[in-house]
């Protein structure tokens, strides 16, 4: 493009380029080159643009200063160049193909890393989950774990109790064979114990009145 630039700006002047554009979207990219053909205040066209010859003679001059920096070929054609086909045009039937550009390439890395963010983003997203997800397994495991650990107390417990109660039964059952072996015994000592309460009962009129003062 600076080649082009600067062969405009030999041929036509710096103060009369308008702008310089480069076209790719046909099967032929070429330069459009926009300026006033102004010379000392007045329109001279025919300077540049006298017939179809001039015209030929501007495009191998312009081509022999940008073929200094960009090799291409010239091929001359028809007179004034050949008309315009749409058709050739980007979009159309026969128009080219062009292979993709900086752009178009820079756009498929930015979807690729797009779709590599995407895909980290589902799988943070995922790995998030699975710790929510091990957490609430681990906080079921430990309520699992702390209720069979209560529940096993309290079968040690019931085990402990029903262990006391056959003791303290056992314990039962030995006292009162004892009070049934004691029984005959005690009902045996009762005509002794009658015996000697009556023989208090008549000792105690003599052993306890009072004794009868002596006469003076």
């Amino acid at each position: 493009m600076a080649g082009v630039k600067e062969a405009a700006i030999a041929e036509f002047g710096k103060e009369r380029i308008i702008s310089v554009d480069l076209h790719t979207d046909e099967s032929t990219p070429h330069v459009h080159v926009v300026f006033t053909p102004i010379v000392d205040g007045k329109l001279k066209q025919k300077q540049w643009l006298n017939g179809h010859k001039a015209v030929g003679f501007l495009r191998e001059k312009l081509h022999a200063h940008v073929n200094k920096h960009i090799e291409c070929t010239y091929e001359k054609g028809a007179p004034g160049g050949a008309p315009h086909d749409p058709s050739k045009a980007a979009g159309g039937v026969n128009g080219p193909k062009p292979e993709p550009g900086f752009i178009e390439k820079t756009a498929d890395k930015l979807s690729g890393r797009t779709l590599i963010q995407q895909l980290k983003a589902t799988i943070s997203s995922l790995n998030d989950q699975i710790q929510v997800m091990f957490s609430r397994l681990k906080s079921a495991e430990k309520r699992a774990a702390d209720e069979l650990n209560l529940r096993e107390k309290a079968i040690k417990k019931m085990h402990e109790t029903r262990e006391l109660a056959e003791k303290q039964k056992q314990e039962i059952e030995v006292l009162q064979q004892k009070i049934v072996a004691l029984t005959p015994k005690i009902e045996a000592k009762k005509p002794v114990e009658s015996n000697f309460s009556g023989i208090l009962d008549h000792m105690k009129p003599a052993t306890l009145a009072p004794k009868t003062a002596p006469k003076v």
